[in-house]
C-alpha cells in the first residue's frame, strides 16, 4: 500500500484545541515529549513571513515512531490513530 506524503508543519498548540497533547512537546505532563508537529496547516506556527513553518526531517518520522494509521475526522479536527490511542 503506497500512502500519500503528508507535510508537517511545526505545530502552535494554542491553535490546536482538539489536540490532547498527550506526546505534545510543550506539555510538560505528556507521557513522552516527542511531539511538535501537525499535518493541519490550520494549525501550524508561522514564520515572520506569516508563512507556515515545515518540520525538520528528524521531525517528519514521528508518524513512523508512532505506527500512525490512517487519520480520521471527528468534529471537523483531525486526530490520530496510534496503537497508544489517538494523538
Amino acid at each position: 500500500m503506497v500512502r500519500d506524503k503528508k507535510t508537517w508543519y511545526l505545530c502552535d498548540p494554542a491553535k490546536n484545541k482538539g489536540c490532547e497533547k498527550t506526546f505534545c512537546v510543550h506539555n510538560p505532563n505528556a507521557r513522552r515529549q516527542i511531539c511538535d508537529s501537525t499535518s493541519n496547516i490550520e494549525y501550524a506556527k508561522l514564520d515572520d513571513m506569516e508563512n507556515p513553518i515545515i518540520s525538520k526531517e528528524e521531525q517528519l518520522q514521528l508518524a513512523e515512531i508512532l505506527k500512525v494509521s490512517k487519520p480520521t475526522i471527528r468534529k471537523g479536527v483531525r486526530n490520530v490513530k496510534t496503537k497508544t490511542g489517538l494523538l
